[in-house]
């Protein structure tokens, strides 16, 4: 047993559908599996008023640990990221415990979900995927302490991915510098055909992706 989990709670940010409930039942189980310890708190909300920031600051507010980690409910990683990032979060502000960040296509996410809920995951198991490198997003390592000291994430704040970069940006400006594994990835799991295009190589990215969606750092990695 991983004695580095027994003081963190996990925040997740879910909302109920589909997609998203064939996932999070997968996810939550690979969390038991791999993090047996940790408390898991999953944030409410309103139906018909869903806003990510105010679903992870009430995740928090039933959170028991001294060390959050705060990740969407349709993301996966490794132990191992997980580890390496709690030996060193005294040391920074908070920790991007990824650099490597792996949209799975429907097909390889079905894949996913027949897998053993414990095992450590690389690209080898799946044929359709994208890549984006360097994102800040997603998931977090950071202190209580640090969390509570800035108040969370923004609650006005409702653009997509905007309120991650406006956590990060204020943990950094109040704390200091950050630290991200660069030879870590992480994993997201389809849940929404319409914001995947076709995996297939040659693509128009900048075509198929809406405008605000940040393309330059995204490399095709399809083997098909």
């Amino acid at each position: 047993m991983n004695t580095l989990n027994n003081n963190i709670s996990i925040l997740i940010n879910y909302k109920e559908g589909y997609h998203n409930d064939m996932n999070w039942w997968i996810v939550k189980n690979r969390y038991e599996s791999i993090l047996p310890d940790a408390q898991i708190c999953v944030g409410h909300y309103k139906k018909g008023e869903y806003n990510k920031s105010s679903v992870i600051n009430d995740a928090a507010k039933n959170a028991t640990g001294d060390i959050f980690i705060i990740v969407d409910s349709n993301i996966i990683f490794n132990l191992r990221s997980i580890t390496k990032g709690l030996t060193i979060l005294d040391q920074y502000s908070f920790i991007i415990p990824y650099n490597n960040l792996i949209y799975l296509d429907y097909y390889s996410t079905q894949y996913f979900h027949s897998l053993s809920t414990d095992i450590t995951i690389n690209n080898a198991y799946f044929n359709g995927y994208k890549k984006s490198i360097g994102h800040t997003g997603d998931i977090f390592i950071v202190t209580r302490k640090n969390f509570e000291a800035i108040g969370g994430f923004d609650e006005s704040i409702t653009e997509w991915n905007e309120e991650d970069i406006d956590f990060a940006n204020r943990l950094f400006n109040e704390f200091g510098d950050y630290h991200r594994l660069i030879n870590e990835s992480i994993w997201s799991l389809f849940y929404e055909k319409i914001n995947y295009p076709s995996y297939a190589k040659g693509i128009n990215v900048k075509k198929l992706l809406p405008a605000n969606y940040s393309t330059e750092d995204i490399s095709w990695d399809i083997r098909i």
